[in-house]
């Protein structure tokens, strides 16, 4: 079991890596353009805390699941301005049909010298504790004047997170959410998936 925990996560790595390359790739091979974070500021301070996963393009680990949520908590802040820095990621989940809830722990940092809005992050695994030597985009698309919801994606658009504070949202809000995926971010819509929550159903 624990060879074929390993196995998933190599090829995980391996599928995320590829990613990252066809991001950087950008247009050369007559793709859309990578995709930019949001260019308006984003308070790293209000979104701290937890998010529920509401739907995604998923990871190779994301898949299948339900009861996702992801947690942030700072970690190093700037000594003179208390700015978030650096942060830990934590993302639970279930395989969907189990109960046994499951653990992915990442790094993250803030961008602050690539870009002054805050809206580009970066994250890094750890897989059985070890942290991965290699870190990847982790891009704001949008978040509520509120900190309601949170929009999440990856430069060659092979990934996407909507989150939100609450397991549901409105119908409303999501499908405007949705719009936005698709007619200003150019996401495919067939591969957005939505995370089931157990307080939900």
């Amino acid at each position: 079991r624990q060879r074929s925990r390993s196995l998933r996560a190599i090829e995980s790595l391996t599928e995320i890596r590829c990613g990252r390359l066809r991001g950087e790739m950008g247009n050369a091979t007559g793709k859309l353009e990578p995709l930019g974070p949001m260019m308006a500021p984003v308070n790293v301070e209000s979104l701290m805390g937890k998010w529920y996963v509401i739907s995604c393009i998923p990871t190779f680990l994301e898949r299948n699941v339900e009861n996702a949520v992801e947690e942030y908590e700072a970690t190093l802040r700037d000594e003179h301005t208390g700015a978030v820095k650096e942060l830990s990621v934590l993302y639970t989940y279930n395989p969907i049909g189990s109960t046994a809830q499951k653990k992915l722990r990442q790094d993250g940092k803030v961008q602050a010298q690539v870009n002054s809005f805050n809206s580009f992050w970066k994250v890094r695994p750890l897989i059985f504790g070890l942290r991965l030597p290699l870190w990847l985009p982790y891009i704001i698309l949008d978040v509520a004047d509120d900190a309601s919801h949170l929009v999440v994606g990856y430069p060659d658009r092979s990934y996407l997170w909507v989150m939100a504070r609450t397991p549901t949202m409105s119908a409303d809000a999501y499908g405007q959410i949705e719009h936005r995926c698709v007619s200003e971010w150019k996401y495919d819509i067939s591969k957005i998936q939505k995370i089931k929550h157990a307080c939900s159903a």
